[in-house]
């Protein structure tokens, strides 16, 4: 199998991250004119309320309240897709099917959700406004994040 084959075919199914910093979201409410019995749409701009950015292996990502994730599931931990298919055990996929040790395979892990971030980046660029980023720290390994980036670089 090529490598190239599995690098577009084995990937994680999502990555959140947390924002850091502020979000605006557009809000849209019918509001009835109590004169005139009508209807019209009135939008407002709010702060979001703890937002989190999710990214997908289409190179597409949205950003979201943190409950709304969790109720559509983006604050889980995400599967792997066509896991089955690694053959080559130097590729992150490969090192985290084959791991011995968990830091190994929280290695893999947060290098394949590293590639997934950079493939959505590459297709549409900075997702965020300029003033805010989003954090580089693994989502599902909170205790070992520090550990895991010095393995990976």
């Amino acid at each position: 199998m090529p490598a190239t084959a599995e690098v577009s075919g084995v990937v994680l199914r999502h990555v959140t991250r947390e924002v850091i910093g502020k979000v605006s979201e557009t809000i849209t409410k019918i509001v009835q004119d109590p004169a005139t019995q009508s209807f019209e749409n009135v939008t407002e701009e709010r702060e979001m309320k703890d937002p989190v950015i999710v990214f997908f292996p289409n190179k597409t990502c949205q950003v979201m309240p943190s409950a709304l994730a969790e109720r559509k599931g983006f604050l889980g931990m995400p599967e792997v897709l066509n896991l089955a298919t690694v053959e080559d055990h130097s590729t992150p996929a490969g090192r985290y099917k084959n791991a011995l040790r968990l830091e190994d395979r929280q290695a893999a892990w947060y290098e394949m959700e590293t590639t997934l971030i950079n493939r959505c980046i590459s297709g549409s660029g900075h997702p965020l406004p300029i003033d805010t980023t989003y954090s580089k720290d693994s989502f599902y390994f909170e205790k070992k994040a520090k550990h895991i980036k010095e393995l990976v670089e």
